[in-house]
């Protein structure tokens, strides 16, 4: 394996179902050097149903929880030395009580928690923006990774934790130069991982969140939707032949 494709599960690798039979088909034709991963919100055991059916490709690697933890291989062998690496200055309990104090914001239940994150409800009409949440947090203390998705749900991890921290880190622990990763996503939570030196593809579905990255540098937006807008991005990079920067030649 030489490169490799990391893309959100909802929204982007699913939603398409015919996209998602030609994404499959693709990935399989390019063969062993094409490697292939997953980073999504869900927790581990919400995504096992999809890999235990054959719904998606078996992946190389799955970065859940949206940041919080890595497995790897298809016996998705946990990485202990990622979990040790944002254990730091985790305090849980300091940021539901920070968090209560602000108006709009519920915590979300148990379902789909994860050790090293902690998901809130926001209520758009009355909850601060996300600047002063962060600010809040600042002030009491806590230092933390804050990710808002749509709008509503939002995710607190610990300083050390994102999707793009989890990318950078197995990317330097299985020697990948980052031009050789290809991300791809739709949704707030993902703006994260587009946002640092990997190759980015935002799909036509995308919500309004990820406008802001549309003149980024190594950021493609597709036409097409789901899977099929994953396809479209790996055309445009050349992502299973030479990789290239659209518009620079083969």
């Amino acid at each position: 394996m030489d490169r490799l494709l990391v893309t959100d599960v909802d929204g982007t690798l699913l939603g398409d179902p015919d996209g998602l039979d030609a994404f499959r088909d693709r990935l399989a034709e390019a063969g062993d050097r094409v490697g292939f991963g997953l980073a999504t919100g869900r927790s581990l055991p919400q995504l096992q149903p999809l890999l235990a059916d054959g719904s998606i490709p078996v992946p190389d690697v799955v970065i859940s929880g949206s940041g919080a933890q890595i497995h790897y291989g298809a016996d998705l062998t946990r990485d202990r030395s990622w979990e040790r690496h944002i254990d730091y200055r985790w305090d849980p309990e300091g940021i539901a009580e920070a968090l209560a104090e602000l108006p709009g914001i519920t915590a979300a239940g148990k379902e789909g928690e994860v050790r090293f994150r902690r998901r809130f409800t926001v209520d758009p009409e009355e909850a601060p923006s996300l600047t002063d949440i962060r600010r809040h947090l600042r002030r009491a203390g806590l230092q933390v990774t804050t990710l808002l998705d749509k709008g509503v749900e939002l995710d607190v991890l610990p300083v050390r934790a994102s999707p793009a921290l989890a990318i950078r880190f197995f990317c330097f622990k299985w020697n990948l130069p980052p031009e050789r990763l290809l991300v791809v996503g739709d949704s707030g939570n993902d703006a994260d991982m587009l946002s640092g030196a990997t190759l980015g593809v935002v799909v036509g579905n995308h919500t309004p969140e990820l406008e802001e990255l549309r003149d980024t540098p190594r950021v493609v937006f597709t036409g097409r939707d789901h899977a099929w807008g994953i396809l479209e991005g790996v055309q445009a990079y050349d992502f299973f032949d030479e990789i290239h920067l659209p518009g620079e030649g083969g």
